[in-house]
């Protein structure tokens, strides 16, 4: 998990935790159930059983409902040269496969983080959870250099309450990647130009506070189907069909109450050279074509744009687009000394060219893809952005305005080093501070080939290894 420099002093990062893929975790998050023989072959389900894991406490599984609309995915694909993985999950992403979920195969219920982690020792007499209280600050003092916190505000029910840290415990900041440089700020730990700005005083001299945020951004292109029959999740709008699904579930879990996204595909651009330190990483890793995706594609079984508004009765399928490297990176910082006011977001979307070309690029794959194979015989009309969007001006323009953040946002508190622009040390713990750590998304410097939950339970697993002493980094 070390982040370092070379002799030279560019950044190295281990792919190991940003290709999507939790090694350093050995897959102890996952319990994965495989899915039952024939509807697996049935529906071309593949997966590597030693990409998973086997007894760990969060549950993936396939889902069991598999829209009409989305079954051409493989077949089109493969039309257009694109081949198909047998498991994303095996570190290889850049290519096409049918993906599972965090959906426990037994239950067919959704798995996830409090069920898996918080509910099994909820019991525990040194465990508390408040649920609706909200930290406002880390109070702190100083000796020998270094910040110790000592204690933590927050405010619940209209109450402000002060805890004590007791001595040799630490504070777990895991507010996120949004709200965490908002409390590190408002405890006199950041940029001393921002927390002069509002009488803050400078406890910590982190510039790296706030700073280099990226997000995976995505847009989608909507098509309506030409068969009504199909089954889609906008058939969830009449409230008659809304209830009788919910029935079949209830009684024996199948239908479209089970549905998951599950067509993926990862494929990659070539980027220019980018004259910024950390880039070097990414634009290294594009340079291997067939180990890590750019570009995430998925079909949607339903309306998932917001350009135009789905027509009652009628089907859709959306495809999305889906950045996982922007090249652009933005700030988050307070915007007062209030706790409750939300911080300012300038994320600098599309401030690098690259990024906005290269979903125009997707959009125009979007379509061809959509006179491709069974797709070609199922779409009636392209909904988001419609035909009249043709020039690349005009598509950039629809991308800007109707796309959007997938909230994967990461980098706020980095794990670099400190005179890198670094938050945090790879002990997670905030540089010029002796008992404060950060477990969240904002310690990575870099997007991943991935969505992010995964890496993030692994993260929080090494975590809590190193917290415990049980590795050392």
């Amino acid at each position: 998990m070390k982040l370092d420099v070379d002799s030279s002093g560019k950044l190295l990062v281990p792919w190991a935790i940003l290709d999507g893929r939790v090694m350093i975790s050995s897959n102890i998050c996952e319990k994965q159930r495989p899915p039952d023989t024939a509807f697996a072959v049935a529906n071309t389900l593949t997966f590597i059983p030693s990409a998973h894991g086997t007894s760990g406490p969060v549950h993936s599984s396939f889902s069991r409902f598999i829209s009409d609309g989305q079954k051409p995915w493989l077949s089109a694909l493969d039309a257009l040269g694109v081949h198909k993985i047998e498991d994303a999950l095996g570190g290889e992403d850049v290519g096409a496969w049918m993906a599972p979920s965090d959906i426990n195969g037994i239950t067919v219920t959704r798995s996830y983080a409090a069920a898996a982690y918080f509910v099994p020792v909820s019991n525990r007499p040194n465990l508390a959870v408040l649920t609706g209280a909200e930290a406002t600050r880390i109070i702190s003092s100083s000796k020998n250099g270094l910040v110790t916190a000592t204690g933590v505000e927050l405010s619940l029910a209209g109450q402000n309450y002060s805890v004590a840290v007791k001595s040799g415990a630490e504070v777990i900041l895991s507010a996120g990647t949004i709200k965490t440089p908002q409390l590190l700020e408002l405890s006199g730990i950041g940029n001393p130009d921002v927390l002069e700005h509002f009488g803050i005083e400078t406890k910590v001299s982190l510039p790296g506070v706030g700073e280099g945020i990226i997000d995976q951004v995505y847009f989608g292109t909507s098509y309506e189907l030409n068969n009504d029959s199909i089954i889609t999740l906008d058939d969830l709008r009449d409230p008659t069909f809304e209830a009788a699904a919910l029935a079949e579930y209830e009684t024996n879990k199948p239908g479209i109450m089970t549905i998951g996204a599950r067509d993926l595909l990862l494929f990659r651009f070539r980027p220019y050279a980018i004259q910024k330190e950390k880039w070097d990483v990414v634009i290294q890793g594009l340079r291997e074509p067939t180990k890590r995706g750019y570009i995430e594609l998925i079909a949607f079984p339903g309306f998932f744009t917001t350009a135009s508004a789905p027509e009652p009765g009628k089907k859709y399928i959306t495809f999305t687009g889906n950045l996982h490297f922007p090249f652009s990176t933005g700030g988050i910082h307070i915007a007062s000394t209030g706790p409750f006011v939300q911080p300012a977001i300038d994320p600098h979307y599309y401030e690098e060219e690259f990024d906005i070309q290269s979903l125009v690029s997707v959009l125009k794959f979007h379509r061809k893809f959509a006179n491709t194979g069974g797709f070609k015989d199922l779409f009636a009309a392209e909904i988001d952005p419609g035909t009249a969007v043709q020039t690349d001006e005009e598509i950039m323009d629809y991308i800007k305005n109707y796309g959007g953040p997938e909230f994967h946002t990461v980098g706020s508190a980095a794990m670099l080093p400190r005179e890198k622009g670094g938050v945090v040390s790879p002990q997670l713990k905030v540089y010029g501070t002796s008992n404060i750590r950060v477990v969240d998304l904002s310690i990575l410097p870099l997007q991943i080939s991935a969505h992010p939950m995964s890496t993030l339970y692994g993260v929080a697993e090494k975590a809590a290894d190193i917290i415990r002493g049980i590795v050392a980094v």
